[in-house]
Order: C-alpha cells, then sequence, then structure tokens
C-alpha cells in the first residue's frame, strides 16, 4: 500500500536471451530499496558471468557501489565507491575497461566527489592501452564539469605506432 519495496541480503541469478542478448547469465548480491520515487542501494555486486550481442561478447564483468541514491524528483544522485571491471571482445578483438569513482554527490545547486580514475585495453589487429584521470568534479545536476581529464594512449596498427596524451575538461 506504500508503493515501496525493500530487499536486504539479496541474492538473484539470472540467465537467459532478451532484447537481443544471448546467453546472459549475472548475478546480483546486496541490499535495494525503492519508495515509489528513488532508489537506494548498497552495497550492491552486479556480477556479469557471460552475455553476446552479435559479435560482441562480454566475458565475466562486475560492477559494485558501496552506496547508490538515485532520486530524479529531487535532482540528487549519490555514488560511494563505485567500480566497474568490463572485458569481452568484438569478434577477435579482446577488450577491456576498469573505472573507480570513490565519490559523488550532486544535488541540484551543488556536486561534492572525488577523481575518477581508469584504464582501458583493446587487443587483436589494432592494439590500444591506456589511462584515464580526472581532478573532482563540480557543477551540479544539470552541468556536470569534470576538470583536468587526462586520456593516455599507447598502440599500434600494423606498422604504425600511436602514443599521445589528450588532456582536457569536460563540461
Amino acid at each position: 500500500d506504500k508503493n515501496a519495496v525493500a530487499l536486504s541480503a539479496l541474492k538473484l541469478d539470472v540467465q537467459g536471451d532478451v532484447a537481443g542478448v544471448k546467453g546472459a547469465a549475472l548475478a546480483l548480491e546486496g541490499a535495494l530499496a525503492w519508495d515509489g520515487s528513488s532508489l537506494r542501494a548498497g552495497p550492491l555486486q552486479v556480477a556479469l558471468k557471460s552475455a553476446a550481442l552479435g559479435t560482441t561478447v562480454l566475458a565475466p564483468s562486475t560492477l559494485a557501489v558501496k552506496r547508490l541514491v538515485f532520486n530524479p524528483p529531487a535532482q540528487e544522485l549519490e555514488l560511494d565507491a563505485l567500480h566497474i571491471d568490463l572485458a569481452g571482445k568484438q569478434g577477435t578483438n579482446a577488450f577491456e575497461l576498469a573505472l573507480d569513482w570513490p565519490q559523488l554527490a550532486v544535488n541540484a545547486q551543488q556536486l561534492k566527489g572525488s577523481a575518477l580514475s581508469g584504464r582501458y585495453k583493446l587487443s587483436g589487429a589494432t592494439a590500444l592501452a591506456g589511462t584515464l584521470r580526472s581532478a573532482a568534479p563540480s557543477g551540479n545536476f544539470d552541468a556536470l564539469r569534470l576538470p583536468g581529464v587526462v586520456l593516455t594512449l599507447a598502440g599500434n596498427s600494423g606498422p604504425r605506432k600511436v602514443d599521445g596524451t589528450l588532456k582536457t575538461d569536460l563540461l
């Protein structure tokens, strides 16, 4: 009657084919709550065991967050210890992506948070690897500013080699 639900010690395993994704298998563990307008979670871990969409095949990958609050009517988003590890293959080319965002708290007026960091790697005929990092973000729910973004890259495509650094601010 309150249009709300709260789950603790949640353990959910899902397998099947859905929306063009074949052989999807994932496990969800943690705590979730919905009060009719906002989602609260944490700690929460999503472990993707496998999935295939066309020629893209995902390998075991994880998304973990210590705390998540998403409340669109109040223009509120909070993340505490977000960590993403994604791996797979696009055809014969393997890829990896890892992102860490230790803290982010956004509302209609302000944003507080820590720097974003990550790494990526693409293997195959065209190989590319590098890192991503930023300074602490600022702004609000409608306009996120991510200053001091630095993207490094190194790789090759046949005899051609690439090595570079991109520095920018994102809004």
